[in-house]
């Protein structure tokens, strides 16, 4: 009897809380069509959805919770919000035609919910192996493929599968990859971008002839295996004649082949670049450049690193005299001319035009010559021919240990057009001294201040210790008595110990005074 009543009892709470369950619903439902959002049509939802998706970046790593970057997390989200816009998320199949992983289970869920949309997959991580049949089985319909096998076992057998046909390919980039002897099965007319980071595979006809149509390549750090280092690089680069950006960093495996050399009587000529980078020894940037010509080019950048031995390497002004040979075209009548010298080692020097209503600031300028060395004090005295010290309007300065303060004064008493001069980071005492101090000038035999054309001074990120003291007395040395015109702007930038009170002592030396607390 007592059970019959307690399992009668039993069914009208369960009935009780099933309808309060319905009426929640309802109060849910009511809710949300309340709701101004859920009164826009329903593209326009779509297109917010569509902003939810995170943009692609092969650069960036897998962050701590062992998560792609470029994970939808926000797209999952809104279709647990209403039964409508779960119901438009999941009828759009473009909404999820980005695939990422890591997580793997929710990749898997998103090729299905694509159906026959074109894909985006980036695919990284320590289980991508395992995951990689599943996106070759869509090769045909992806668009953009990246891989990133960086904690693959170095005995594992390349990516053979990577020989299918991929007639709707754009983009590819692979990161520790072991490519095939072919890719695509020569199907992918419409390849437009490769990136190749710390691969292995072999520069033959099989390979670069997909790469005909390429716009963008990018190689950097690979095992080309079986090359002769420039030759075949010259031959690939050949077969490119609408490749606009090329990026090389150490792309010669083979030492130099004469043999391989001598069959280009003439340079290579590569008619429609017009962004090139290049990273590798002096000697490799020397051979690169006399085998090759690029009529359009228009910004480049030359990363000479390694440690500098006078007895085995090219001599600087060899280097210097052909970049400037190779890029005299890019220097017009008055190119402006930036120069930073970095802390210890780095110079980076661009050569830039300025737009037509630019004021004399280094932030309209737009780089179009680059080049950074690491051991840059060898190269100091070749620079000129490069950098045309009349036209420098904007240098960069850091501290460095490694060359005499007498050097680097020498070397920018060439400089007397200097509009803009920045100082940052490291200790700088003995370099602001060397601004403050005046110097014999070779052509007249007058003592003159560096960069006596300064118009705007900037400091940034300078340590504490003893700073308010060194740039009272640089600025005293420099523009008290006369000895330079007053600042048009001074600007102080993450200088901790350089407090408004501290700041305001400087008004006289400038016009104006630019700091993190505004304007002074």
């Amino acid at each position: 009897m007592s059970n019959r009543i307690a399992s009668a009892a039993q069914g009208m709470i369960d009935a009780k809380i099933e309808k309060l369950r319905k009426q929640i619903q309802v109060l849910h439902r009511d809710r949300n069509d309340l709701s101004p959002v859920n009164r826009l049509p329903c593209d326009i939802i779509l297109m917010i959805f569509q902003q939810l998706i995170p943009d692609l970046d092969f650069d960036i790593a897998v962050n701590f919770n062992s998560r792609h970057p470029g994970f939808p997390g926000n797209l999952l989200n809104v279709t647990h919000v209403s039964q409508r816009w779960r119901t438009l998320a999941l009828e759009s199949s473009g909404l999820w035609s980005r695939i990422v992983s890591p997580p793997f289970r929710f990749a898997n869920e998103m090729i299905a919910r694509s159906r026959d949309a074109c894909l985006e997959v980036d695919v990284r991580g320590h289980a991508a192996k395992r995951f990689l049949p599943r996106v070759f089985g869509q090769l045909i319909r992806i668009r953009v493929l990246a891989i990133d096998l960086s904690f693959r076992n170095a005995r594992e057998p390349g990516l053979e599968e990577l020989d299918r046909p991929a007639p709707l390919l754009e983009t590819l980039s692979l990161r520790h990859a072991v490519l095939p002897r072919r890719l695509f099965a020569g199907q992918c007319q419409k390849l437009k971008r490769v990136y190749l980071r710390q691969c292995a595979f072999h520069w033959s006809p099989e390979i670069y002839t997909s790469f005909h149509n390429l716009i963008a390549l990018q190689v950097s750090r690979c095992d080309i295996r079986l090359s002769s280092g420039l030759p075949s690089l010259l031959v690939v680069l050949e077969t490119m004649p609408l490749l606009r950006k090329l990026q090389l960093e150490h792309p010669f495996s083979g030492m130099l082949d004469n043999l391989g050399i001598a069959k280009f009587s003439r340079p290579v000529v590569m008619p429609s670049l017009i962004d090139l980078e290049f990273v590798d020894l002096e000697r490799e940037c020397v051979w690169f450049l006399e085998h090759t010509t690029f009529p359009k080019v228009q910004t480049c950048c030359f990363g000479i690193h390694d440690s500098y031995d006078s007895t085995t390497s090219i001599r600087p002004s060899d280097v210097c005299n052909t970049i400037r040979k190779s890029f005299q075209h890019l220097q017009g009548e008055r190119p402006w001319v930036f120069i930073d010298l970095d802390c210890d080692k780095n110079m980076s020097a661009h050569t830039g035009m300025p737009p037509e209503d630019t004021d004399g600031s280094s932030g309209d300028i737009k780089p179009q010559l680059q080049l950074e060395v690491e051991y840059w004090s060898n190269f100091l005295p070749e620079l000129h021919p490069i950098l045309h010290p009349q036209y420098v309007r904007a240098i960069s300065l850091g501290h460095s240990e490694c060359l005499d303060e007498e050097v680097l004064g020498e070397f920018l008493a060439s400089f007397r057009n200097i509009q803009e001069c920045t100082i940052y980071r490291d200790d700088v005492t003995a370099l602001l001294l060397t601004l403050a101090m005046p110097r014999r000038n070779e052509e007249n035999g007058m003592k003159e201040l560096l960069f006596p054309n300064l118009k705007v001074l900037s400091f940034k990120d300078l340590p504490n210790r003893g700073l308010p003291e060194s740039l009272q007395n640089l600025l005293e040395m420099r523009f008290d008595d006369g000895r330079g015109q007053k600042l048009r702007e001074l600007r102080i930038h993450r200088c901790r110990t350089l407090t408004p009170k501290i700041i305001r002592r400087f008004a006289r030396f400038a016009d104006r005074i630019v700091s993190d607390v505004g304007q002074l």
